[in-house]
């Protein structure tokens, strides 16, 4: 007797209703996405946005130059591709910062001048994007920088942001501009957070602003902060810059940003610790007059009244250099105790009216102490490491990068200051890379940058055997700087790399907010035109269902010495009777 579900040969004559019924399903379906048709075509719904490559494109300007950079990364990867090897064209800001006062006809012909130097520029950044991706689904940012720290011209401040303005208003009538222009900023927009968020966009880009990039960069590039700008579980590091480089000749100011909220300290089931870092979370100030400027004319006019000659030994600079400076002569004496005596006499005369019991880093302005670790950056960063070289190179001890202490710090510097320029700059030359020696010049003003990055860790609270300052050569993530070949002008600084990273970072946090935003009201407008959700995505699971139980439910093939007999499911009921059993297998083996 064959044991079996005598149903079997009855379920071809039910399938015709299984597929009747999927037929009546498909028919729901179509119905609805036709509505839904409709009614985009009406223009009723918002359109989803227009898919992009992921990509910004950066036109920072100065006084003197143009750079194009080119940002992009991914989507939901982690690196951030950085391309800064297209040549620096002349400056779009050219005619902004002169005294007369120009009319608007002669704004406009100084505009037109200026998109066509643009044009090129972003049409060199277009053709290397064409094998990646297209051009027009890339964003392109008229950035410059403003120096609110300082008393800064408002005058030129206000024909620079009327520059960038006429510029994005020609591109974005240009049919043959290759890139994305966000929308234009309200008219009575702030500058503050409010008018980024807003806008979505960088133009005059102020202090804060800057130094919240840059510290978002740096810790990027360090892998503390993810792609999300979410703070993660480990420390974000602050960053103390000192300007006045070769790169960036027009700052002066020496700045701190840290982390005052600590939002990684909590708990990671915390939701406050997945919300993105934002300007809120850091404390920061520019100390203006305290970069390498202000602190060499600080210490050089302290010698120049002590003494009348007009060659004037001074300890702040290597033995065999000479320098010209406030109709002087200065003749290197080389002297590191002596020149943090000069440093620390004008730092503590700018901390004369620093209020009772309270902190005061430069300039008695009273601020938060920090305690955590910082990243080094700008004059005081590319001190440490050529003195690390240097030290390497005379056979000496080299310094414990990437965190050496305080104290190793001071016997560094007495140790260069009593070398020569002639070997500061042979050890500099022989131990640089290829692709930074058209970058820096040989170290004359090493001992004073050396001198000042001890008394300005002083300054801080930092101790003599704390290793919480990092001066780092190259992160991990950070990209590496192109190869010069020899053309000058194709290398960026780190720190604008670094802050632009930040502003990528940023941008496109607001970009995957406002796109979220749309799909949302998307959906929204879809569910009520139609689309399949609800009792019809239901129902479509129900069918589902079903059909998968009927075709996966019956009789069971035997197979092997085992001996299979099928038992109904219910106590009373026959197996005849019922689609749910159980088969009971003699050798479990199988």
């Amino acid at each position: 007797m064959r044991l079996g579900h005598s149903g079997d040969a009855a379920r071809p004559r039910g399938r015709s209703h299984v597929w009747l019924t999927l037929f009546v399903l498909c028919c729901l379906l179509v119905r609805a996405h036709a509505a839904v048709r409709r009614r985009v075509a009406d223009g009723d719904p918002p359109l989803p946005p227009t898919a992009r490559a992921h990509c910004r494109v950066f036109a920072v300007a100065s006084r003197t130059q143009t750079r194009v950079l080119i940002l992009r990364n991914a989507y939901e990867q982690d690196a951030v591709d950085v391309y800064d090897q297209l040549p620096a064209s002349a400056s779009i800001l050219d005619g902004t910062s002169t005294a007369a006062r120009a009319d608007a006809e002669d704004e406009k012909a100084a505009a037109d001048a200026s998109y066509v130097i643009l044009l090129p520029a972003v049409a060199r950044a277009a053709e290397w994007l064409r094998p990646h991706v297209d051009a027009r689904h890339c964003y392109v940012h008229l950035v410059t920088e403003s120096d609110s720290d300082s008393d800064s011209d408002s005058m030129t401040t206000s024909r620079v942001t009327r520059r960038l303005a006429q510029l994005c208003d020609r591109a974005r009538h240009d049919p043959a501009f290759p890139f994305l222009l966000a929308a234009p900023p309200a008219s009575d927009a702030p500058r503050d957070v409010a008018g980024v968020t807003q806008s979505g966009d960088l133009r005059l880009v102020t202090s804060p602003w800057r130094r919240y990039f840059h510290i978002l960069g740096v810790n990027y590039f360090a892998g503390r902060v993810a792609p999300s700008l979410s703070p993660g579980q480990i420390e974000v590091f602050g960053l103390l810059h000192v300007g006045g480089a070769e790169s960036e000749p027009g700052s002066d100011s020496a700045e701190m940003v840290f982390d005052v909220r600590e939002r990684w300290r909590r708990h990671k089931r915390q939701r406050q610790v997945s919300v993105a870092l934002n300007t809120s979370d850091f404390w920061s100030r520019g100390y203006v007059g305290y970069g390498r400027p202000g602190v060499q004319h600080a210490v050089v006019t302290s010698q120049k009244q002590i003494s009348d000659s007009d060659e004037l030994p001074h300890p702040c600079f290597l033995s065999g250099s000479a320098l010209g400076a406030e109709k002087l002569k200065l003749k290197g004496a080389g002297d590191a105790v002596k020149c943090m005596d000069l440093i620390r006499t004008y730092v503590s005369a700018g901390n004369a009216q620093c209020p009772g019991e309270s902190f005061c880093v430069l300039g008695g302005a009273s601020q938060p102490q920090p305690f955590g670790a910082f990243y080094a950056s700008g004059v005081l960063r590319d001190a440490v490491l050529l003195a690390s070289r240097v030290l390497d190179h005379a056979g000496l001890k080299p310094l414990q990068l990437p965190s050496p202490p305080l104290s190793a710090l001071r016997e560094a510097a007495q140790t260069v200051c009593s070398l020569s320029v002639d070997d500061v700059a042979a050890a500099d030359a022989a131990t640089l890379s290829p692709a930074g020696k058209n970058a820096t010049k040989p170290g004359s003003l090493l001992c004073l940058d050396l001198s000042y990055a001890a008394v300005l860790l002083e300054q801080v609270g930092v101790q003599d055997a704390d290793e919480r300052v990092y001066f780092v050569d190259h992160f991990e993530k950070q990209p590496s700087p192109p190869a010069d070949d020899g053309k000058a002008g194709r290398r960026s600084p780190p720190e604008l790399v670094a802050w632009l990273t930040g502003a990528f970072l940023y941008l496109e946090a607001l970009q995957r907010k406002v796109s979220f935003t749309m799909e949302a009201e998307l959906l929204a407008e879809q569910l009520s035109a139609g689309l399949p959700i609800g009792w019809n995505l239901s129902l479509l699971l129900f069918l589902a269902a079903s059909c998968f139980l009927y075709f996966t439910t019956g009789r069971k093939p035997t197979s092997g010495r085992g001996y299979h007999r099928v038992v109904n499911g219910g106590a009373k009921a026959k197996y005849k009777d019922s689609t749910q059993s159980i088969a009971f297998v003699d050798d479990a083996r199988e």
